[in-house]
This record gives C-alpha cells, structure tokens and sequence, in this order.
C-alpha cells in the first residue's frame, strides 16, 4: 500500500507539499511535526496565519484518493483523537 501525507501551508497559497510516508504511524508522526512546527512559526509572528490544512492519501490503481481507518476517520480525527 502506497501512502503519501500532504501539507497545505497557509490558505491563498496555491501550491500543496507532498511526501511518501511508509505506513499510518509515520504519516501521524510526520503531520504531528508539521503541526508543531507551524504552530511554533506562528507564535513567533515569523507567519502570520496559522490557518493550514493536511491529510493522507493511499494510491488505488493510478489515483491517489483520501486514506480513512476502519471506522470512517481521515488522519486529521485520528491525530486529534
């Protein structure tokens, strides 16, 4: 199963990160630094948005669509528990 977390920094910017990630673990591991981190950002008043938006995706086939666990959940419920 191939996953990939995607990162969208701050609203009115256009364009989204992505990155590989090799399981569901990683994937929560790697958004919780990208949280952190953006959090720390603003809070320093080095951004001045907070405001981003984030998932995980599985590929199926030749598409990449959002990931869910067995309960219907996307990654962001699963990180906010």
């Amino acid at each position: 199963m191939k996953l990939r977390i995607w990162w969208h920094p701050q609203y009115g910017y256009s364009d989204i990160f992505y990155t590989q990630v090799g399981s569901v673990e990683e994937a929560k591991h790697t958004l919780g630094l990208l949280i952190r981190y953006n959090s720390f950002l603003y809070s320093n008043r080095v951004i001045d948005s907070s405001v981003n938006a984030y998932g995980l995706e599985v590929q199926k086939g030749t598409d990449w669509v959002e990931w869910v666990d067995e309960r219907g959940l996307a990654i962001a419920d699963v990180i906010r528990g």
